[in-house]
């Protein structure tokens, strides 16, 4: 008999539980082989996404910022004076970009109605908070342009009312950057960058502090006319009036002609009715007294003498 039958025989003898107790460990023994090998499996996994082998986590994105909408834009840096075409008599002149204004008004009171016949246009005055020019000069001068008989009551057409409340328009003195603001939805002021000339917007007639203070370099009519011009120009469209060029070399420039952009070899003209006969100087040469001033109220494009009922007239397209 050989060794290996001897020992098969000796398992033949052995008890049935000693068998089953073998077969039992021998099944565990696979069993805890398979378990490692999965669980194994479960880390190579997981180190794999942490060094990037396996399947990559995708990054959570970071939210986009909400860009900042400021009514005032902000320049980034001043830009040098430039020159643009004025189409005849020289060029106009841009300087620094300047500073954005208060964004606070004066308002001026109710005034005496202007003219001799005609509708009833009512308006009203304001002046920037900070600007060196007084609510009281620029009411009076204001007053003064559309009283003048060579002014837009010169036919008897039309009359002007100052007032305090709810109007047909109202006149800003407004500095640069918030005259933009106010013109913005209608027309752009600006050359080269930087807010230069009057405008016309709805209810608001917007005169620019820089144009006011130092004229326009194209423009050759001196201060005092300019500022009068630029009033009843841009009064002008609020009552329907559209830009027309010179009519001639030589001849007075139409009031509703461009002449902050350039006369166009037409001489300056602040006057609807030029040949009017202009009103006789005051009898008493003091100052009259100053417009009562109204509280303050923070600066809006929304003009708040918008919500006047505007006479019959056929409004144009509103321009510079």
């Amino acid at each position: 008999m050989t060794r290996l039958d001897r020992l098969v025989g000796r398992a033949a003898s052995l008890p049935k539980t000693v068998v089953a107790t073998a077969s039992t460990i021998v099944l565990l023994a696979a069993a805890a082989v398979v378990v490692t090998w999965v669980r194994g499996q479960e880390t190579t996994d997981l180190a794999d996404e942490v060094i990037g082998r396996g399947t990559t986590p995708t990054a959570t994105p970071s939210p986009t910022p909400t860009p900042d909408l400021s009514a005032t834009p902000e320049p980034s840096a001043t830009p040098e004076p430039s020159t643009t075409p004025a189409g005849g008599n020289g060029p106009v002149v841009v300087g620094s970009n300047p500073a954005p204004g208060s964004g606070q008004w004066e308002y001026a009171g109710a005034g005496p109605t202007l003219g001799y016949a005609g509708q009833i246009w009512t308006y009203r005055v304001a002046v920037e908070k900070g600007l060196p020019v007084s609510l009281a000069e620029f009411t009076a001068l204001v007053d003064a342009t559309l009283g003048d008989p060579r002014g837009w009551t010169g036919k008897g057409e039309r009359r002007f009312q100052r007032v305090a409340g709810s109007a047909n328009f109202t006149v800003y003195l407004a500095s640069p950057w918030t005259a933009y603001n106010l013109c913005r939805s209608v027309v752009d002021i600006r050359i080269g960058g930087v807010p230069y000339t009057n405008c016309q917007a709805g209810a608001p007639v917007v005169i620019n502090s820089d144009r006011y203070l130092h004229g326009a370099s194209a423009f050759t009519g001196g201060l005092d006319t300019y500022r009068r011009y630029a009033i009843n120009h841009e009064v002008g469209h609020r009552l329907g009036r559209v830009h027309v060029n010179c009519r001639g070399a030589g001849q007075l420039a139409d009031v509703m002609q461009q002449q902050t952009l350039g006369l166009q070899a037409c001489q300056p003209n602040a006057w609807p009715y030029p040949n009017n006969p202009a009103p006789p100087p005051p009898a008493d040469p003091s100052p009259s007294d100053p417009p009562t001033a109204e509280p303050t109220e923070s600066a809006s494009p929304t003009d708040p003498s918008s919500g006047g009922t505007d006479p019959p007239s056929d409004p144009g397209d509103p321009q510079p």
